[in-house]
């Protein structure tokens, strides 16, 4: 007989469902619900490998982990989460002839609805080689989710074999939901005040200056930093007790700001992971809160001093994100808008987590992929997004909607961006 547990939405997957406004659901139709809205990775594995041994892990994944048993149920006066005590899900095998390429395997459905937010497929090459592809939706992940599913699977294929027992985990999904809101609760008047006091300086409405509308959305990637200059920017942010990230943000600000007709101060958009309670560290999950980031306007030349004040209003975003009407006082409506949504740029410092070797007992596995959702044009203002390369260099990701943002414009900002980053830690002139 199988038992369910109802459990409120995250922050997370109310942003991406439910919410009035943010809702990436209400702004992009239909594609938060789509089965290619997932995360997605390949292992190759190279040794001895039991598929039945594999399964029997995968099965003890399913029955570890509340998440991994939940589905969405939006027919309740309002969408909660849903666990089963039990589902039906196996490994699927994939025949030979559709397990020649890796990067034709990265991508598979996972429905929305489905029971379990999870596929793992096994595509052997050999009798020593096999691909093991990950995919789960997004609505239900997290990045760091990904990457602890692939640790814990080998974990326990190797634990069948070695007799080493897992111990539980330290948190459940639901679990962390429900405290959420609590914390959301708790920490609303404080929040409130500290948003309104620093937006009412937003006061100006912003818009592109010559921004345009045409068909040409799309996507760059490209070294933002070398890794020579990214060690430079780390070393300056640890001696003027800054992080990368408020950096970056400090240069953004200085590269977008000639784009637009007023001044006032700048609205970014970006994500916060808040795994900040111990028990939440391994806990399979999204713990991403979508938040928005409103910093001064840039002197002409960057300095520490204003480094510091974004780095102040950086960490105060982070600490106070946990306000789901944040977007009512950032002035964000439908009405009058001081900000236009489509105009408001995000960035994003995503943090290196891609797992190093993963064991499957004498078998060794390394991700040999791993992708975000299917790109289906749905693309929102101009976007950039950066991390840490393999060889210490910054990568980064710039996408545009041609809605305001163009290609033109968005490849001027993020040309402009390194200099922008070099002149703030060296103090030389740039622009």
């Amino acid at each position: 007989m199988t038992n369910y547990t109802v459990w409120p939405l995250s922050m997370w997957q109310r942003f991406e469902i439910a919410g009035r406004h943010p809702s990436l659901d209400r702004d992009l139709p239909g594609f938060v619900r789509g089965p290619w809205y997932t995360l997605n990775a390949v292992l190759e594995v190279r040794g001895p490998f039991d598929r039945r041994l594999l399964d029997e892990a995968f099965n003890q994944l399913l029955r570890r982990h509340e998440l991994l048993r939940t589905r969405i149920d939006e027919g309740a006066r309002e969408p909660v989460q849903v666990v089963s005590s039990r589902v039906n899900s196996r490994v699927e095998i994939l025949d030979r002839e559709d397990s020649l390429s890796a990067g034709a395997l990265l991508y598979a459905p996972v429905e929305f609805d489905a029971p379990s937010p999870i596929r793992l497929r096994l595509a052997p090459r050999s009798s020593n080689e096999h691909l093991v592809t990950v995919h789960l939706h997004h609505v239900m992940a997290d990045p760091t989710t990904l990457w602890m599913v692939l640790r814990e699977l080998g974990a326990l294929y190797s634990g069948l074999l070695s007799g080493l027992v897992l111990p539980n985990p330290s948190a459940q999904y639901g679990e962390y939901a429900q405290l959420e809101a609590q914390l959301v609760v708790a920490g609303r008047s404080a929040s409130e005040q500290w948003w309104s006091t620093l937006l009412s300086r937003a006061t100006s409405a912003r818009t592109l200056r010559d921004g345009q509308i045409d068909a040409g959305e799309g996507v760059y990637r490209s070294e933002l930093l070398t890794a020579a200059e990214l060690s430079a920017v780390e070393r300056w942010a640890r001696a003027h007790r800054n992080i990368l990230f408020a950096a970056l943000v400090t240069a953004m600000a200085r590269s977008v700001a000639p784009y637009y007709e007023t001044a006032g101060g700048l609205l970014f958009t970006t994500l916060f992971s808040r795994r900040d309670r111990p028990e939440w560290q391994h806990m399979l999950g999204p713990c991403t809160i979508p938040a928005y980031l409103w910093v001064p306007e840039p002197p002409e030349r960057l300095s520490t001093a204003y480094a510091e004040a974004v780095r102040d209003i950086v960490f105060g975003c982070y600490r106070h994100a946990r306000l789901p009407d944040v977007a009512t006082l950032t002035g964000i409506s439908e009405q009058e808008p001081v900000y236009k949504a489509y105009t408001v740029p995000c960035i994003e410092h995503l943090p290196k987590e891609w797992p190093g070797r993963i064991d499957f007992g004498p078998a060794r596995g390394l991700v040999v992929n791993a992708v975000g959702p299917l790109d289906a044009g749905n693309r929102r203002s101009l976007a950039i997004r950066t991390r840490k390369a393999d060889g210490g260099a910054l990568a980064a990701r710039v996408s545009w909607d041609g809605n305001g943002w163009t290609k033109n414009l968005a490849l001027r900002v993020f040309h402009d961006l390194r200099g922008q980053v070099n002149h703030l830690i060296g103090g030389r002139e740039y622009g």
